[in-house]
């Protein structure tokens, strides 16, 4: 059954080049992404703040 196996808690992936948005650091693109799933990490450069190395799971990342 494809998307069973706790899906909801897995945050999607992030792709080389999307849009993101932050809560606090605000609009984003991402430069870099390695692994998947619960294990993706990213990283984002922020036009407020620079560049952010991210752990997806925790970095409360909206696509933009």
């Amino acid at each position: 059954m494809e998307g069973a196996g706790g899906a909801e808690s897995s945050p999607p992936d992030f792709n080389v080049g999307a849009r993101v948005r932050h809560p606090v650091w605000g609009m984003g693109t991402i430069k870099l992404s390695e692994g998947w799933g619960e294990r993706q990490k990213v990283v984002v450069h922020f036009a407020s703040v620079g560049v952010k190395k991210l752990l997806v799971r925790q970095a409360r990342l909206e696509r933009a």
